[in-house]
This record gives structure tokens, sequence and C-alpha cells, in this order.
């Protein structure tokens, strides 16, 4: 026993191994580490994220009809979303083929800068290219990653693939309509 002594012994599945202490504490170190990092990283990406909402600059979204010059003469101003579409937006429908609409909260949140809402389960964020003449096109999310199963997971999967295909937007008093190809695909109602 006097290998027990300076090893913790361990005992699992009826086998008896042994494990150097300091080999231990540093595995527990570095999982530390390795999870202060994680969170200083997603800390980080939330905040560059957020910082499109809060004023900062958005990333534009890549465009065919930018010149490839940059010089501010042949360069063309990003588009702002309409002023109509702008708001706090709650799902209150989405295409037949997707299956009911389950009693889970799903938002959409449209600014000058872009889009934010809950998914189910999740927050998402990110960048809208829209226009009065009733163009849309969500650019690239990102979002929180919480657990999500069940009704609430497939819900979430169905939403962020029809708002991802969504080519065009209808306002019409407090609906706004987001069709794929003219096809109406969601319908919201506008956040009292």
């Amino acid at each position: 026993m006097l290998l027990c002594e300076h090893f913790i012994c361990l005992f699992g599945s009826g086998i008896l191994g042994a494990v150097a202490p300091n080999a231990i504490l540093e595995e527990k170190i570095m999982m530390k580490r390795l999870s202060i990092v994680g969170v200083v990283a997603a800390a980080a990406c939330a905040l560059t994220a957020c910082s499109a909402s809060i004023g900062g600059p958005a990333a534009a979204p890549p465009s065919t009809d930018t010149p490839v010059s940059t010089s501010p003469s042949q360069t063309q101003p990003s588009a702002s979303v309409p002023a109509d579409l702008q708001g706090s937006w709650t799902l209150t429908w989405w295409i037949d083929e997707a299956g009911a609409l389950p009693d889970v909260e799903i938002t959409l949140n449209i600014t000058a800068d872009g889009v934010a809402g809950k998914s189910a389960c999740n927050n998402y964020l990110g960048p809208l290219t829209a226009d009065a003449s009733g163009g849309f096109r969500i650019g690239l999310l990102a979002g929180t990653l919480m657990a999500c199963v069940g009704p609430a997971e497939d819900a979430e999967t169905t939403y962020r693939g029809l708002l991802d295909a969504a080519t065009s937007w209808q306002r019409t008093g407090d609906t706004l309509t987001l069709s794929t190809e003219g096809i109406e695909s969601l319908k919201f109602e506008l956040a009292k």
C-alpha cells in the first residue's frame, strides 16, 4: 500500500488503478482554464455581434452590386431597413406544411441595424437586407446554444429554416408576412 500513499487510488468497474495527485490537479486546472477561455471567447463574440444592435458598425452582407473598387466615389451606400418593417414581432403562423405551430415563444425584432429575437429555445441576431419594394434577405445569424429538445427543438429548427429562406416581406396593418419565392411562409403580429 505504499503506492497508495503517494497516489490516489481509484476503484471502478472492479479494477484498481492509481493516478498521481499532480495529474488530477493538473487536469482540473487545465479544465478550469479552458472553461475561462471559453467564457471569455463567448463574451467577446457576443459583444462584437451585439455592437451592431447598440449602434456599432454592422458587417454588410456580400453584394453582387458592389463594385470591386473601394474608392469612396464608386461605392454604394448600404440600404437601410424600411421603417414600416421595423418593430418587435411575435410569430402567429407558419406554412401549413411545417406542421402545427407549437406553444413556444418565437419573436423577430427588426431594427435599422438588423434582426434579433427568440427562436423557441435560443436567442439570435444578425444582419438583414430589406427594401421598400419587398425584398428581404437574412444574413448569417449568430445565436445562443441552449439545450433544446422535443417540440421546442423542432419549432426552432423549422422557424430558423423558414426565416433563412424568406425572400420578401409585406406588412398589412399590424401583420408582417414573410414569403419564400412568392409563397407565404411566416406571419407575425406587431407586439403591443
